[in-house]
């Protein structure tokens, strides 16, 4: 098959909710590193909620032929309480089928935490690309670093949404904490998004 052009992905990403999810800037910075994940590579995203970025992932792993992991809670709530996080995630799961088709689609959803997820993570071996988007706060910041960043294979890329976002001041301070320049060689930051590859 071949890779879709950017506008060809943004097609279909650009219906499924507003800009300020992932701004054109953002998804086309995303979408430039995930063209260079090799088949048979592993892709793992954490905070899925809307799925823009999510659909930007399936549409190249469907080309392209690598792995890709999803990691979102959803439901935060007690039982019983009522939570718009659930129509969130029956709109992912139908928006992530919908690319693959009924019987070809192909992605892991992990419902839970990343700590949850820690023990399916230390079962995939390296990763090709991580993007960050989950908890903003601090200390989910930090979880995401020490159990999905960490496992970025040399050459591979570190992705972080939000990272210029100053409403949101916890990823910029976690990642912060995390990157070392004997570890990582900045790439920037496109629009919101911060990029990083293992050295």
């Amino acid at each position: 098959m071949m890779i879709p052009s950017f506008e060809e992905v943004m097609q279909l990403t650009r219906t499924i909710s507003g800009e300020p999810a992932c701004t054109d800037l953002d998804a086309q910075a995303l979408y430039d590193r995930l063209i260079q994940v090799p088949a048979g590579g592993i892709v793992v995203e954490t905070g899925c909620q809307i799925g823009r970025s999510s659909s930007l992932i399936a549409q190249l792993a469907r080309a392209i032929g690598f792995h890709n992991i999803h990691i979102d809670p959803y439901c935060c709530e007690p039982p019983g309480v009522a939570s718009p996080s659930v129509e969130y995630m029956q709109s992912w799961v139908t928006m992530m089928r919908n690319i693959g088709g009924e019987q070809a689609h192909e992605f892991t959803f992990l419902c839970m935490r990343t700590e949850q997820a820690a023990w399916m993570l230390e079962r995939l071996g390296p990763i090709d690309l991580a993007f960050i988007d989950g908890d903003h706060e601090l200390g989910g910041v930090q979880v995401d670093c020490r159990l999905i960043a960490e496992r970025v294979k040399p050459g591979g890329w570190l992705t972080a949404h939000d990272y210029a976002n100053e409403g949101l001041p916890g990823v910029k301070r976690g990642l912060g904490e995390y990157i070392t320049d004997e570890k990582w060689e900045s790439h920037g930051v496109s629009g919101s998004l911060a990029m990083w590859r293992r050295k």
